[in-house]
């Protein structure tokens, strides 16, 4: 709850009834990644559909994150079924957290800190 909504995204274990097309891929296989965006229009179409959405980032692999919709690469625009022009809610990535195995691992640094993740994860009662 600290950082959702907000520049977090934590990877988890699939359950076996997430379809293969929306989880990690080789070495992140059978697990998929979770974000809740700090972002008025997103938050109000989450709240109306009362489920999740399945999204890339704004961008390929290894690509800068871009800053406003003209920055998206016009390959990538084509690929999806929704785009919404705007600009980007922050100017960071998010912070990947991988939380599937035995020991958390960050696997982007971004928007929060290491720091803070552990001490947010310090506070929470996990059982692991």
């Amino acid at each position: 709850e600290k950082y959702w909504p907000g520049g977090l995204t934590i990877v988890v274990k699939a359950k076996k009834r997430v379809p293969l097309l929306i989880q990690g891929k080789r070495k992140s296989k059978g697990t998929v990644g979770l974000r809740i965006p700090n972002h008025r229009l997103c938050l109000k179409i989450l709240k109306r559909l009362k489920s999740g959405i399945v999204a890339t980032s704004a961008n390929f692999a290894g690509q800068p994150v871009p800053k406003t919709s003209e920055d998206i690469d016009p390959e990538l625009k084509k690929q999806v079924d929704l785009f919404i022009p705007g600009k980007s809610g922050g100017e960071i990535a998010s912070t990947v957290l991988d939380m599937s195995g035995k020991e958390f691992k960050i696997l982007r640094s971004g928007a929060v800190s290491a720091d803070k993740l552990a001490a947010a994860l310090e506070e929470l009662p996990l059982d692991k």
